[in-house]
């Protein structure tokens, strides 16, 4: 069993798989990805790392709702070579373990956010539309819905302050991170520390594909006027641009 457990806990195009890679590159640290997710079946001829992965789905998958606390020692148990295992766990994944994460002093939270609501939106809509999770430069134009933009980050912004309000009344520590944080080095190492991990710290050189410097998110959208508009309208203008916060 490792030494040291955690999780990190976000949600959907905050930049949890850039962080998952960045930690697992660490000689002490392996974090594996979402395992608590609807995945289909991996097919043949596959590399070692998703049959891994399969295999560690389909262990878990009957156990998310029936013992949610043997899932969470399956994921835990996997890894015996180095002493600091996670993995990430999104918003909507497995209610009962989630449940059992946040009330289990023995794991460490990582909570991961992305400040520009509009950005994260907007990210998820091209994800959507190209049928494709991982980064990719295409980005195609999109249509703004405010409605579905608030009922969006509604439940965005509640699932952050529902599980920051369990961690404080359970007096539980975590490790807050922005997402435009995931290119500071300093940052980075802070939560190396926070998760005890020695040895040297893994470079960012390649952790990352978002380019720095602002990006227009506004612009994003082919009825941009709308963005605009509705940004005014709600004293939101701050989101119609995303930057680093360490460029």
């Amino acid at each position: 069993m490792p030494t040291k457990r955690f999780v990190i806990l976000a949600a959907s195009r905050t930049g949890s798989s850039h962080l998952r890679e960045y930690l697992s590159r660490h000689e002490e640290v392996r974090c594996f990805g979402e395992l608590l997710s609807n995945h289909s079946a991996v097919p043949e001829g596959v590399g070692r790392r998703k049959v891994e992965k399969a295999t560690l789905l389909h262990d878990v998958a009957g156990l998310t709702r029936s013992d949610p606390i043997k899932a969470l020692e399956q994921i835990y148990s996997r890894e015996t070579k180095k002493p600091i295992v996670g993995f990430k766990m999104l918003s909507k994944h497995a209610p009962p373990v989630m449940a059992c994460v946040l009330a289990d002093n023995g794991v460490t939270k990582i909570l991961l956010y992305r400040a520009n609501a509009l950005a994260r939106y907007a990210s998820l809509l091209a994800s959507r539309e190209t049928k494709t999770w991982n980064a990719t430069p295409e980005r195609p134009k999109l249509t703004f819905d405010p409605a579905d933009f608030r009922k969006s980050t509604a439940g965005y912004v509640g699932f952050y302050r529902k599980t920051l309000a369990t961690l404080n009344e359970r007096r539980q520590p975590y490790f807050l991170i922005r997402n435009d944080e995931l290119d500071s080095e300093l940052r980075l190492e802070q939560l190396l520390f926070f998760l005890g991990a020695q040895g040297p710290t893994p470079p960012l050189e390649g952790s990352r594909v978002r380019s720095r410097g602002a990006s227009d998110i506004a612009g994003r959208f082919a009825n941009s006027g709308d963005v605009f508009d509705y940004l005014k309208e709600n004293d939101l203008m701050h989101w119609a641009y995303e930057g680093d916060a360490f460029a």
